[in-house]
């Protein structure tokens, strides 16, 4: 799934161009921080809008998004559409402030106002969040022109809006959209648009077609289509079960971060599923699910170990869930474990 808010939101998405020149010691983009700072505190909107940017990226300091966020609405206070742009940014995902989908609306409805029609499907997604300014409406008015002139995130977001946050759904537009999105290659449409014919929600289900669909999108890198097919493999779901080919679709969703597919792992470590039965293994794989799940910030957070395991073997557990988690290479750190202790002892089911 896209996440909402796109790469539109990132500390480093510049509008215009803000020279990245950066040099060693106190400064930013060739200026002394000292000369910066003193500027940016005399309203200079100029030095307050890099002064934000070098807090926000670590330039010349040590990044600091509270910081950040105070330069930047300084800066936008003053009128900065750069400024305006980041503390939306910085509002809807929490970054040096509480999260508030009100006041990001805010801001980026400022830089709307301000002729810079860009980022109104921007706006749109902000609509769509979850939060007392929530207006599907609103969204859909402001997305459908993007759509209509061809804009591929537009055209999936219409098909989330009318199959997802319409009551009741309109399937058929839904259909329609993701169809125009998917056809032109957009992975998170075409696992859409599979999933819709494969559950036959609102249309006539056609598991051949979806599972076509959500392949596509899979093959392209796509991590929820890549946990769908693995679901479908390994259950049985309008495909045959072949359960190496469901472990395979898992390391893929896994190894990009997709916290479900640790979870479907861990079922087939604890039952042997199309690898060998390893209780540490699928204990391990359980806590990183649901460190993922929740947010939390160990790979043990909120786990429930099987509590047939034996103290070593909880033990051994977190701390292979703990080398997964900080591994750039997580299916290779199960391997190495797995290859350095294969005889993990079984439990009577």
């Amino acid at each position: 799934m896209k996440h909402y808010l796109g790469v539109f939101f990132l500390w480093i998405c510049l509008i215009g161009k803000v020279a990245v020149a950066g040099s060693a010691g106190a400064s930013c983009d060739g200026m002394r921080l000292a000369d910066l700072s003193a500027r940016a505190g005399q309203d200079d909107v100029k030095a307050q809008e890099l002064l934000g940017w070098c807090y926000a990226v670590g330039r010349g300091v040590k990044a600091d998004a509270q910081q950040a966020v105070r330069w930047f609405s300084r800066a936008a206070g003053q009128g900065s559409v750069f400024s305006q742009r980041k503390l939306a940014t910085a509002y809807a995902q929490g970054l040096g402030v509480a999260q508030d989908y009100g006041l990001a609306i805010d801001w980026l409805s400022r830089v709307v106002e301000g002729g810079h029609a860009d980022v109104k499907l921007d706006l749109a997604k902000l609509y769509l969040e979850q939060s007392p300014r929530r207006d599907v409406a609103r969204a859909l008015a402001l997305a459908t022109p993007f759509a209509e002139k061809g804009v591929l995130d537009a055209q999936f977001l219409l098909g989330r809006i009318y199959g997802s946050h319409l009551d009741p759904p309109d399937v058929d537009r839904a259909l329609s959209w993701y169809r125009k999105a998917a056809e032109r290659g957009d992975a998170d449409a075409q696992n859409n648009l599979g999933m819709l014919y494969l559950r036959g929600k609102g249309v006539a289900r056609n598991a051949a077609l979806g599972n076509q669909w959500i392949r596509r999108a899979a093959m392209q890198g796509n991590p929820t289509a890549q946990f769908n097919l693995g679901v479908a493999c390994l259950y049985g779901e309008s495909t045959a079960r072949d359960d190496r080919q469901a472990l395979y679709w898992f390391e893929l969703a896994a190894s990009k971060g997709y916290h479900r597919a640790w979870d479907e792992l861990a079922r087939m470590y604890g039952d042997g599923l199309g690898v060998p039965h390893n209780t540490v293994a699928a204990a391990a794989l359980r806590m990183l699910a649901q460190r993922g799940a929740d947010g939390g910030n160990r790979a043990s957070a909120g786990a429930q170990p099987d509590p047939r395991l034996t103290r070593k073997e909880r033990e051994q557990a977190q701390g292979l869930a703990d080398a997964i988690f900080r591994s750039k290479q997580p299916l290779d750190t199960l391997a190495q474990f797995l290859k350095q202790a294969p005889g993990a002892r079984s439990h009577s089911r």
